[in-house]
């Protein structure tokens, strides 16, 4: 069983792995953020793995992810058991 750490924030925008997001498209797919990377231009990058899909991965530019016109966050609601 695998085993969460606690979230990790970068940007100022507040990323985080395990955080969900929709694209603003016909056909949108919907996202879930795996890690991060910074590249030797110290752009910093996001990779998404597809939820239904998770052989489908991409990589973006963290600017790209949180332009609202392009994606938009996912509320995740954490089912309790009573």
């Amino acid at each position: 069983m695998q085993q969460r750490s606690a979230p990790q924030r970068i940007t100022q925008g507040g990323l985080w792995v395990g955080q969900r997001f929709q694209e603003m498209r016909k056909a949108a797919r919907q996202w879930e953020v795996e890690s991060f990377f910074t590249d030797s231009r110290a752009v910093r990058h996001v990779c998404l793995r597809d939820i239904l899909d998770p052989s489908r991965r991409v990589t973006l530019a963290c600017s790209t992810l949180m332009d609202r016109s392009r994606f938009r966050p996912l509320e995740v609601r954490l089912r309790r058991s009573f």
